[in-house]
């Protein structure tokens, strides 16, 4: 039986981050203040950033060998399975720093900016 480690929480956890910041903007963003939903979308990315962070310095500490999450197993297909998966190794510890990294400043540099904008929420010309 596999056990959950927080390598294994926090690759999930930077998927999982943006999905829930994007669905509470999303399906809420009506009701919220312009400024939360800011930090929703900023905090969301700024989320998965740290996690980013924490799995590479966890990397730069043990040994650089690439670490395979799996969540559950899509396709069994007799003695071959295809697993729902993420790969973790250094290539992509760098680049999930990277994307992460720059789409916080993305997302954090114009919310202030979006706040005075009359189509915040809803960009159709109303």
């Amino acid at each position: 039986m596999n056990t959950f480690s927080s390598l294994d929480a926090a690759t999930v956890g930077i998927v999982l981050a943006p999905l829930i910041g994007f669905l509470i903007n999303g399906l809420m963003g009506k009701k919220l203040s312009k400024s939360l939903i800011g930090m929703v979308g900023s905090g969301s990315v700024l989320v998965s950033f740290v996690l980013s962070c924490f799995l590479f310095v966890t990397q730069l500490s043990g040994s650089y060998e690439s670490h395979t999450t799996t969540l559950f197993s899509w396709l069994p297909l007799g003695n071959y399975t295809v697993n729902f998966s993420f790969l973790v190794d250094p290539l992509s510890l760098l680049m999930l720093m990277v994307v992460t990294g720059v789409g916080f400043l993305i997302h954090d540099s114009p919310s202030d900016i979006c706040t005075t904008t009359k189509g915040f929420i809803n960009s159709s010309p109303t």
